[in-house]
């Protein structure tokens, strides 16, 4: 690239630059007069005298401070379960920057609506718009959550269980976020619906301890849940229970094999004790025998598990100087073919190549 595009490129980057400035400072310019509206109209009459700084908290949105941001909520998107933890962020919202304007709450509330929500708000006419937040608020419900937050609570609170792998801890945290919603449920109903829904294992220990408040449930369950995650880690099986793999195996092995029965299994007064190493040695090596013979026994298709009945029942072998009667007789005294001799095969024969009888 020559010097001349080199600058060029570099006033073209200038530009873009100086561009971009200017679009900040105009959306500065926008904020700063938007602050300056909302001032001009939360400003108390000129006869009036002016209320003490002190009288009410000032909203962030009309005095235009600086203060340190939280996480923004959540959009609404209209579904029913989420309209409660949505109302708690926007509570959060309101009382973290101080927002206590109706109007500045239903308009913040209304910017982080989204979808059928969002085309709901928009179908309203000037005059059904709720003018207060608990006003907004009765309207979400009625279009969005025709169920009452504390019969759908009580719903899914029927319905809650604690999973083969759900831990206690995550199961104490849904039934908390039910319980939000049933603040006139009597602290005995609780308590059975918390029990109820947990493992059998963990409710008993809590009803063992005859837990009597929600408060007491938790900490007995979450005590018995630790103690069960513990006894059912990996580490701590193979350090209790070291020779069961061997054993269970070994058992498995030797059932139905009469003979290796455990004699003492059933007298009175005698506990089954584990077998020691040299006696497992010994089993197994039993067993392996009792195997082989078994294989002995079977047909099969080797030449060294072959017998002379078996050897009878093959076609037999074709010798051209010996009728086969002759070669029936070879084969069961174990003669030579071509010496006669039963001292050595046919493949061995010092005779062998030349003329036959020889």
């Amino acid at each position: 690239m020559s010097q001349e595009e080199q600058i060029k490129a570099l006033q073209a980057q200038v530009q873009q630059l100086v561009a971009a400035v200017q679009h900040q400072q105009q959306v500065n310019a926008d904020q700063q007069a938007r602050l300056q509206q909302l001032q001009a109209a939360q400003a108390p009459a000129a006869s009036a005298p002016a209320a003490p700084a002190a009288s009410a908290p000032s909203s962030i949105l009309t005095t235009g401070s600086r203060r340190p941001r939280i996480t923004a909520p959540s959009t609404y998107v209209g579904t029913a379960a989420a309209l409660d933890g949505w109302l708690q962020e926007m509570q959060q919202q309101f009382a973290w920057y101080g927002v206590t304007s109706e109007a500045d709450r239903i308009s913040m509330g209304a910017g982080y609506l989204r979808s059928v929500a969002l085309d709901w708000w928009a179908s309203l006419e000037a005059a059904e718009k709720p003018g207060t937040w608990d006003a907004f608020t009765t309207a979400l419900r009625e279009r969005f959550q025709p169920l009452s937050a504390a019969a759908l609570a009580r719903r899914q609170l029927d319905v809650l269980r604690q999973g083969q792998n759900q831990s206690v801890h995550e199961y104490i945290a849904a039934f908390r976020r039910l319980a939000v919603s049933l603040p006139s449920m009597h602290e005995e109903d609780r308590v059975h619906a918390f029990v109820r829904g947990l493992r059998p294992a963990i409710a008993q220990q809590v009803l063992l301890q005859r837990a009597t408040t929600v408060k007491k449930a938790i900490e007995v369950a979450t005590f018995a849940g630790s103690i069960s995650s513990a006894a059912a880690a990996p580490g701590a099986a193979a350090a209790q229970c070291a020779p069961a793999p061997a054993m269970e195996v070994d058992a498995l092995t030797f059932a139905g094999i009469e003979g290796l029965e455990n004699e003492t299994a059933n007298a009175p007064g005698v506990a089954a004790a584990a077998p020691a190493a040299s006696e497992v040695t010994q089993l197994r090596q039993e067993l392996n025998a009792l195997r082989a013979a078994l294989r002995d026994r079977r047909p099969g298709p080797g030449p060294n598990l072959a017998t002379g009945s078996e050897r009878r029942r093959r076609p037999l072998p074709m010798i051209s100087h010996l009728s086969p009667q002759q070669v029936k007789e070879y084969l069961d005294a174990g003669k030579c073919f071509g010496c006669g001799s039963n001292q050595h095969q046919y493949r061995a024969c010092p005779q062998r190549g030349s003329a036959p009888g020889k």
